[in-house]
């Protein structure tokens, strides 16, 4: 997308990847590594309910836990992490699907 601020100062959103249609079930974070505290989760073709977001430190320490409401099929959510604890590094993600599968994959925060 882009935008233009009162002063002319074009800026462009980051290239995100679309799936239109069906495509192989999956859940995954966009930008990794995440830029500030804002990330995205890209729900592909995932049953309805509750997942629980849980951002864990490499000490093992939980330092931040969320759900998302999923209306089914596939859709984005955002989420502000807070920049008070969650500092640059390196973190495991866990989500938790409504059937208990657990997706976790390493998310680099820049």
């Amino acid at each position: 997308i882009k935008s233009v601020d009162n002063s002319g100062q074009v800026k462009y959103t980051e290239i995100v990847k679309v799936i239109i249609g069906k495509g192989s079930p999956a859940i995954s974070v966009s930008p990794n590594p995440v830029q500030g505290n804002l990330m995205n989760l890209q729900f592909v073709n995932q049953p309805a309910g509750k997942y629980s977001i849980r951002l864990i430190n490499i000490a093992g320490q939980l330092m931040y836990s969320d759900v998302a409401q999923h209306a089914g099929g596939s859709s984005s959510q955002s989420f502000d992490l807070p920049a008070a604890t969650i500092t640059k590094g390196i973190y495991q993600l866990q989500i938790i699907g409504p059937d208990n599968t657990k997706h976790v994959q390493k998310l680099i925060i820049n």
